[in-house]
């Protein structure tokens, strides 16, 4: 049995009950091992939106660097995109794909070469320069950009936003990416040093800006999630 007094550190403390079971609890039992310990002086919004996409974008970075290298990201304007351009500046170039030109400008904050999802032409002729293509879409889109890459290039799948698999004649270049695949082997060492990496690149710029709801109002934050194009994330607030 672990003694409380090793973890005498949290008392007190903000922390992220990860690996914990159960949701929109007053408690939570999580060993604290496992929890995170949230950095002093870190926004509320930030913290609470640290783990599936940061950790994401972290972990992909990590296995598949992209120093020097092109890099090609769909669904740009998602915040899984946007963490892995901004903390994958030391790639020689990134172009992100995105459904509308009114996107180009938010494309182009985050160090991308903004490409419309439509112009299939230029889709294409971006993806056989790629020697990575980070995939959220998958369906004919991932499949079209798979079939020109170049024997040497990876695509590296992590989400189907259009609900489609990705089908092509050549699946060799393609890589699964899912969080929960590194959790076999994971020890509570490797999780807290996940976070104090994450912890030490986060900021403001790195997350879409919020809109707060109340818990009562969920319903209304479900409409805003559900609005097209909207560049805010919506957070239930409690209390």
């Amino acid at each position: 049995m672990v003694s409380p007094a090793s973890h005498h550190h949290l008392l007190g403390r903000a922390v992220l009950p990860l690996k914990s079971v159960g949701t929109w609890q007053d408690i939570v039992d999580c060993d604290p091992a496992w929890a995170i310990p949230v950095p002093d002086g870190l926004a509320d919004h930030l913290a609470a939106r640290a783990y599936i996409n940061p950790l994401a974008a972290h972990l992909m970075l990590s296995r598949w660097p992209v120093a020097g290298q092109i890099v090609m990201l769909t669904a740009a304007t998602s915040t899984c995109a946007g963490l892995l351009a901004r903390w994958g500046q030391a790639a020689h170039r990134i172009y992100g794909v995105c459904r509308t030109r009114s996107q180009f400008q938010h494309v182009a904050d985050h160090g991308m070469v903004p490409i419309l999802n439509e112009d299939r032409q230029a889709v294409l002729g971006a993806a056989r320069k790629a020697d990575l293509v980070f995939d959220a879409v998958g369906g004919d889109l991932a499949g079209a950009i798979l079939s020109v890459m170049r024997a040497q290039a990876q695509m590296v799948s992590y989400g189907l936003l259009s609900s489609q698999p990705i089908v092509a004649t050549d699946m060799t270049r393609l890589r699964r990416f899912h969080i929960r695949d590194h959790f076999a082997t994971l020890t509570p060492d490797i999780w807290q040093g996940w976070f104090q990496e994450i912890w030490a690149k986060l900021t403001e710029d790195h997350l879409p800006p919020v809109r707060r709801f109340a818990l009562a109002d969920w319903k209304a934050a479900l409409d805003f999630f559900n609005q097209p194009q909207r560049l805010e994330k919506p957070i239930l607030m409690m209390g």
